[in-house]
């Protein structure tokens, strides 16, 4: 295989990675908008606490808060935030 089909095969991946990932993100945004009209603030809060475990407990672990900004579609100094419990 040459360095070339590599390299697309590789570029390939990585651009089903991050449509996964938006993919994942519209479907989460979805639900917290229909939540939102559906008057079902309840469930929005849940997402949210939800979200915030993950970051805290992945940011325990080690992740980088970049990589879990670029993930959540949050910017860094909120997963700060989020982190350190604020």
């Amino acid at each position: 295989m040459s360095e070339l089909s590599k390299s697309v095969k590789k570029l390939r991946k990585v651009t089903d990675q991050i449509f996964d990932q938006l993919e994942e993100h519209s479907s989460r945004l979805d639900r917290l908008e229909t939540a939102k009209k559906g008057d079902d603030k309840a469930k929005v809060d849940i997402e949210m606490r939800l979200r915030n475990l993950e970051i805290r407990f992945r940011s325990s672990q080690g992740e980088k808060h970049v990589n879990l900004a670029r993930e959540y579609g949050l910017s860094e100094g909120r997963i700060s935030q989020i982190a350190s419990g604020d």
